[in-house]
């Protein structure tokens, strides 16, 4: 049904110039108040014998555009100066009368029966929207008497989305629901650009994390106080050597699995890598790694130390398979020692085997002469700090042994707090800046 436009404050006016039965465009005198949309109807020769109704589709200043002989009147020609007014016409009436009768129409209900309102608040009942393609905002879906909201598939297109979340109608879908149950959540480009981002989160009612997937494939579980174990995989009961956890390469390849057993594997793929780090805190007093039986007994441990610890292990249980002879362990330099100020380390050499540890130490006297006291002898003179697994046992007396220069002697001595001295020195001789001096220490680890 065409829509038209309608005036209450179009004066009359007047034809500019005179029009033939075909003429398809008209002048007038003034188009002042006439509507401001097309189309509208005119009336030319306004209540005179030849009177003619035109519907205006087209204006461009006072010229018109029109089609001739409208809701049953006549095209006739017209002279200048003939009276042109804005009117209404029958079909006006008739086409909201006939919408109003007709079958098919909204107005078509019977009487007792309601019609939906745009604005009107209704409750509507027992209607089925088949194929609908408008919009519904700010519903709310509420379940009563067991019934759920339920969509339903075709039962062909298990692809297809069964629900859609989408920002606006020009962005990207950020939910689907398919009909075979998938579920996707798919972030903006981005968002995803952060790897922190959520792609998935269950909050409690404060908003604190439950669960939760991040974009960059992170999954975090936060447990509250009491609560029970965060992530569990349950064997099934047939099957109890699947893969309850497992790493893969790019390409497939397993990296590690934790077997529902309780086995695991760890697979290397880089010989230089250490396999397995175990760290421990700054002031560990635990032992990091303990072997216990069925029964929680210990069976063996490394303390804090280092040392290992196996109860039940004695001389006549012990099988050593292969070289039974323990390998020997090496460093050098900072690795072993660390020079004290007013010394620079030239050479540390250090084998360790069995427990028992042979340094060989070279130092060189960087800072200012050490000047021999009254008594003939040079105050002690920190030469450095044993470091780590190079530390002598704390068990074992004060260590004192012999340092040269190639020429001159004197004595270095290792104390409690693991500090080589310098404590002696020639007598009534200085260490001057600049000698080197050679010492050697032997003695049993921690």
């Amino acid at each position: 049904m065409v829509v038209r436009f309608y005036s209450s404050v179009a004066p009359e006016t007047t034809l500019s110039s005179g029009i033939t039965n075909a003429s398809t465009s008209i002048t007038v005198g003034s188009v002042t108040g006439f509507p401001a949309n097309t189309p509208y109807t005119l009336a030319l020769d306004y209540e005179g014998a030849i009177e003619e109704l035109v519907q205006v589709n087209a204006a461009a200043g006072t010229t018109l555009t029109v089609a001739r002989g409208v809701d049953g009147t006549g095209a006739a020609a017209h002279n200048a100066g003939a009276r042109v007014r804005h009117v209404s016409s029958a079909r006006d009436f008739a086409d909201s009368r006939s919408h109003e009768n007709s079958a098919n129409g909204v107005h078509g209900l019977s009487p007792s029966e309601d019609l939906v309102g745009t604005e009107k608040v209704q409750t509507l009942s027992n209607k089925t929207f088949v194929n609908a393609t408008g919009s519904l905002r700010n519903i709310t879906v509420n379940n009563t008497g067991g019934t759920p909201l339920a969509i339903v598939g075709d039962g062909v297109n298990d692809t297809d989305s069964a629900l859609t979340v989408q920002p606006s109608s020009i962005l990207p879908a950020t939910v689907r629901i398919l009909n075979n149950g998938q579920i996707r959540t798919i972030n903006t480009t981005t968002i995803d650009a952060s790897n922190t981002s959520y792609r998935f989160r269950a909050v409690k009612s404060g908003g604190a994390d439950i669960f939760a997937v991040l974009s960059g494939g992170s999954v975090n579980t936060t447990l509250s106080n009491g609560a029970a174990n965060g992530f569990s995989v349950l064997a099934s009961p047939d099957d109890v050597t699947r893969q309850a956890f497992n790493s893969l390469s790019n390409v497939g390849a397993l990296r590690a699995a934790i077997y529902t057993n309780g086995t695991m594997d760890l697979n290397c793929s880089t010989p230089s890598a250490n396999i397995l780090d175990l760290k421990m805190a700054a002031s560990q007093t635990a032992a990091p790694f303990r072997i216990l039986d069925n029964a929680n007994n210990l069976v063996a441990s490394f303390d804090n130390t280092g040392a290992l610890t196996a109860p039940g292990v004695t001389t006549t249980n012990l099988t050593v398979t292969g070289t039974a002879n323990l390998p020997a362990i090496t460093a050098t330099g900072a690795s072993v020692l660390t020079a004290a100020t007013g010394w620079a380390i030239s050479t540390v050499s250090a084998v360790k085997k069995a427990g028992i540890a042979s340094v060989s130490i070279s130092m060189q006297r960087t800072g200012p002469n050490i000047p021999a006291g009254d008594d003939g002898n040079i105050p002690d003179s920190d030469l450095g700090t044993l470091i780590g697994a190079w530390q002598p046992n704390a068990a074992i007396p004060t260590m004192t042994n012999q340092a040269t220069n190639g020429t001159l002697t004197g004595c270095v001595r290792v104390d409690s707090d693991n500090v080589a001295r310098l404590v002696t020195w020639v007598p009534l001789t200085n260490v001057t800046t600049g000698v080197v001096i050679r010492f050697h220490l032997t003695y049993i680890t921690a």
